[in-house]
C-alpha cells in the first residue's frame, strides 16, 4: 500500500480494518488520507475495498463513497 497526503505525527483516529494482522502491520489501522491499493489482476483488491466499506458502515456508522 502506498500512502498519499499522510499527516506527519498523526493523532487522528485510525480506522481499523477488521483484520487483526493487517491492523498490526498498519500500526492500528488506516490513517486519514488517500490510500492506493494495488496488485495483480484478480488478487482481491475490489473485494478488500468492499470489505472495508462494510466495515465502516457496521462499526463506524459511516456513509462511505465508492
Amino acid at each position: 500500500m502506498k500512502y498519499f497526503n499522510k499527516p506527519q505525527n498523526s493523532k487522528f483516529l485510525k480506522l481499523k480494518t477488521g483484520l487483526d494482522k493487517l491492523d498490526k502491520i498498519l500500526e492500528g489501522g488506516f490513517e486519514p488520507g488517500i490510500i492506493h491499493i494495488y496488485g495483480k489482476p484478480s488478487s482481491g483488491k475490489s473485494n478488500f475495498a468492499l470489505f472495508q466499506i462494510i466495515n465502516c458502515i457496521n462499526y463506524y456508522n459511516a456513509s462511505p463513497i465508492w
